[in-house]
């Protein structure tokens, strides 16, 4: 049996009602996503920082090591050029 033109209307009307309602569902989920992201991204960034400042220390450290390595080698160089001008100028015997 056909539906009448009142009975169409009010489908019409539960079906907009249904797809309002379906909308407004997917634009809450949308939000808390959203805010899900923000949270994690925070997270992920201070897990970066936590990461990336013992590899900064790291670093700086090894840069002191390669800085004293190379004072030393200077060293050594300089105490070989005093030693060898105290023992062609001065006549310096060890």
């Amino acid at each position: 049996m056909p539906k009448s033109a009142d009975e169409r209307g009010l489908d019409a009307l539960v079906q907009e009602l249904h797809d309002h309602l379906q909308s407004a569902i997917m634009v809450d989920r949308i939000g808390v996503l959203e805010r899900d992201n923000m949270r994690l991204r925070g997270m992920l960034r201070v897990k970066r920082e936590r990461v990336n400042s013992p590899r900064h220390h790291m670093s700086y450290t090894q840069e002191e090591l390669r800085q004293i390595r190379v004072s030393h080698y200077y060293d050594r160089v300089e105490f070989r050029r005093l030693k060898t001008f105290a023992m062609r100028r001065l006549g310096y015997r060890p």
